[in-house]
């Protein structure tokens, strides 16, 4: 009798612990549930930064993007506050005399600094002097110095629209060269916590598309987004570049991406902090060759 009861004994155990438990996976929210024709046509969000990233492989010579907003700032040094007086001053004169006792790196760079917030056509000369003197005393203002210096070249100045004019076909070739440089540096190994050698690619992705080619543009942000940089997350614009450049493969694969992730695109907008890495592989095969890139 006891024998033929253990099994009774044991189902209802069974049963008892089951109630009580949950079951494993998959999760999916209820509402799939109420209309599945109309969630079965339903196109998922995507990640747009995910799909970009997969475009070409990561450089592994070169830094991945993070956010440093939630970072705790070093102090800064007596340099650090002497150097943010001058570039608040706002004459170049003025700077000139407050940055007389600098070492020569630091006192050029600050005064190509201050001259290129002015559009002054002295900037470049002091960049071009910090360039000429040694590697080993050009130290951390070397590729500060080659990005500001490519700047100037591009004519792109702090709030200005770069729609209205950049600079000559020369110019933009040298600043290719200067971008190209502080990329190879970088791969070679020197130090860029600033991220110059990410910014280098959207910089150049920009002279490409202003010299009308919209496949080394694509394949240069394409690079920029697979070291996972927010910068070419930018709502994508609509126009007659697309019906020329879909038949390239770079280009239609980013082109493909975007739709399937408006939300990301979105969010990224709003969320991610500002990096000094302009351009948009979309805006660039998208927008007529006098946009912005």
């Amino acid at each position: 009798m006891l024998t033929r009861k253990l099994p009774l004994a044991a189902f209802l155990a069974a049963t008892l612990v089951a109630a009580s438990s949950h079951a494993c996976g998959p999760f999916f929210p209820n509402y799939l549930l109420a209309d599945r024709q109309a969630n079965l046509l339903y196109l998922p969000e995507g990640s747009f930064a995910l799909e970009s990233s997969r475009l070409v492989l990561a450089d592994p010579r070169l830094p991945q993007w993070r956010d440093t907003s939630a970072d705790k700032p070093a102090a800064p040094t007596a340099q650090d506050l002497l150097l943010k007086e001058i570039r608040a001053s706002g004459s170049l004169a003025a700077a000139e005399k407050m940055a007389a006792d600098l070492p020569t790196a630091s006192r050029l760079y600050v005064l190509g600094a201050v001259a290129f917030t002015e559009r002054d056509s002295r900037a470049r000369d002091y960049f071009r002097q910090l360039l000429a003197l040694p590697v080993e005393q050009q130290g951390e203002w070397g590729l500060k110095a080659r990005y500001s210096l490519a700047r100037d070249l591009m004519r792109d100045y702090p709030l200005t629209d770069s729609r209205s004019s950049h600079g000559s076909e020369q110019e933009l070739r040298e600043a290719f060269d200067l971008y190209q440089q502080i990329i190879d540096a970088v791969r070679e190994g020197q130090q860029d916590p600033e991220l110059l050698s990410l910014a280098s690619l959207g910089q150049q992705g920009r002279i490409k598309h202003w010299q009308s080619d919209p496949i080394a543009a694509a394949h240069l942000y394409a690079r920029q987004a697979a070291q996972g940089s927010p910068a070419v997350l930018k709502k994508p614009q609509t126009g007659h570049g697309v019906t020329c450049s879909a038949a390239w493969p770079m280009v239609r694969a980013i082109a493909s991406a975007s739709p399937m992730c408006p939300w990301s695109i979105h969010k990224a907008m709003r969320s991610a902090p500002r990096v000094p890495m302009p351009g948009s592989c979309l805006r660039a095969v998208t927008s007529s060759s006098t946009g912005r890139g």
